[in-house]
């Protein structure tokens, strides 16, 4: 990344070309100056050492784009008045749906021995933990005041139904999923491997259709006519993102792992096929913005799958003879009809190893993916705007300061 020199030249060059005005103007009558610009982001960073962010300091252009378009606005004369509280209301409530069930799928162990609870828990990062963190009351994030007083919980939405499912993923994938969460009751076996890194529990069959009946429930919510709700966050577990039409997406990289990424059901995107189903006349276009730290090749896979062009290679052997030979088979899967892929796209905003895919999973994720300009359905199908940095591993790119940074500029 390009680094800031203590040079007042540098930075107002830069300036010039994001704002169009003179940064030297500019700080003159914000009583600015570069250094105390820096000693700001430096406290909002939580940076404790302030020389480090003099002269030839840490800030990058990203991080200095990010504070100067936020001081920029503060100090802007066209910047609109914020709306009274009570006409915000008016505009319709934010839903909060979630359902108990959804605790249901990986539970962990319910004992006073400490030392076994955190190892049920760290068998799956994907445990009830993620749910506790926000609803379980009294600490739950989603139950303090604020959120209790301008949101509305939903808490009764139904499960999603076979139909729904298979809008998006393949009977036979779904049949499986099932067939293993009744073997396990037959059995009574609590947890066990779905793959290499996916867990499946007794409930777990339960547990994904209700995740995506609530976020179905969210796209009713909206489609309503009444103004009730403006927007809606759905808390629900197992996720969906790394699930395509049949489980696990395979990247089409040698000796890469691939597996199901905690996910059963892509949940966003059998609501996506619901809202384009029901709702035809309201939601003429969808857009599936995913920003993550892994790419969401399920939802990937499912969205390109919408196009009438696109084939699945199939290893068959020919009977009598033997011999295996390679087919392809059509694998459009629509949601409403033939227009789909042009009416639905997928932004994914995640990390990426440009070296070296196969070392950070799920390997996909290229922009080289993307849908051309050229391409009959564009601006719809696939966005891919992958982050590139040096740290290869989940936990590196969670606390790096690159990914935020790099998708508000991309944004912007």
């Amino acid at each position: 990344m390009n680094k800031f020199s203590n040079s007042i030249d540098c930075v107002n060059t830069y300036f010039n070309e994001l704002f169009k005005s003179n940064l030297t103007d500019f700080l003159k009558k914000t009583e600015s100056t570069i250094d105390t610009l820096r000693i700001k982001y430096c406290r909002n960073s939580g940076i404790s050492n302030l020389n480090l962010c003099k002269k030839d300091g840490i800030i990058g252009v990203n991080e200095m784009f990010i504070l100067l378009t936020k001081i920029k606005n503060s100090f802007s004369d066209k910047r609109p008045n914020p709306l009274p509280l009570n006409e915000y209301k008016n505009k319709g409530a934010t839903a909060i749906i979630f359902h108990e069930t959804c605790f249901s799928h990986g539970v962990i162990l319910d004992t006073i021995n400490h030392y076994k609870r955190v190892k049920s828990r760290q068998q799956t990062y994907e445990n009830p933990d993620r749910l506790n963190v926000l609803l379980q009351p009294p600490f739950g994030i989603l139950l303090n005041d604020y959120f209790l007083k301008n949101c509305k919980l939903v808490n009764n939405s139904c499960k999603a139904t076979l139909s729904d499912i298979l809008r998006v993923h393949e009977y036979g994938y779904v049949k499986d999923v099932k067939e293993k969460c009744e073997e396990m009751k037959l059995n009574n076996i609590t947890t066990q491997r779905y793959d290499s890194d996916t867990y499946i529990s007794q409930k777990t069959y339960e547990a994904s259709l209700q995740a995506v009946g609530c976020v179905m429930e969210a796209v009713d919510k909206l489609a309503s006519n009444n103004g009730e709700y403006k927007n809606a966050f759905v808390a629900v577990r197992p996720p969906g993102h790394h699930a395509g039409s049949s489980g696990k997406v395979k990247s089409g990289l040698e000796n890469c792992h691939s597996s199901n990424g905690f996910c059963f059901f892509n949940n966003v995107c059998v609501a996506g096929a619901y809202a384009k189903y029901k709702y035809r006349e309201k939601f003429k276009k969808i857009a599936i913005v995913d920003f993550d730290v892994h790419h969401g090749n399920g939802t990937e896979e499912i969205v390109r799958n919408l196009e009438s062009n696109v084939n699945e290679n199939i290893d068959i052997i020919l009977p009598f003879s033997g011999i295996n030979v390679t087919v392809q088979k059509p694998n459009c899967h629509p949601w409403l009809d033939d227009d789909d892929a042009k009416d639905v796209l997928f932004v994914s905003l995640q990390g990426y190893d440009i070296e070296d895919p196969r070392e950070f999973y799920p390997s996909s994720g290229s922009s080289q993916h993307n849908t051309p300009k050229e391409s009959d359905i564009y601006p719809g199908g696939i966005l891919n705007v992958p982050i590139i940095h040096n740290k290869k591993f989940s936990y590196g790119y969670r606390n790096s300061k690159h990914i935020l940074p790099s998708n508000l500029c991309y944004l912007c």
